[in-house]
């Protein structure tokens, strides 16, 4: 029965994307409707957990870079660029 909890959360998501049009919430709720899937297999927790975290980890880091890719100033490699984001001068 988890899978209605990460359905509920997907829901609440998206009404909050809507609400504010960051796609930060719909990506989120992505991620929640990955793990109902896993949950309705039958899933274990800590898999559905997972599926979450890699889920949301991997939609946002993808709009992030979507979102950089336009910009001049800010370095192609993500290496270098975690040393831009960190103030890291080398």
């Amino acid at each position: 029965m988890s899978w209605i909890a990460w359905l509920l959360a997907a829901a609440a998501l998206g009404v909050a994307e809507a609400f504010t049009f960051t796609l930060a919430f719909g990506l989120l709720a992505a991620a929640a409707l990955i793990a109902a899937i896993v949950a309705g297999v039958g899933g274990s927790l800590l898999a559905q957990v997972l599926a979450f975290a890699i889920t949301a980890g991997v939609v946002t880091d993808r709009a992030a870079d979507r979102e950089t890719a336009d910009d001049p100033s800010f370095p192609a490699s993500p290496g270098k660029r975690r040393k831009h984001l960190l103030g890291d001068p080398g």
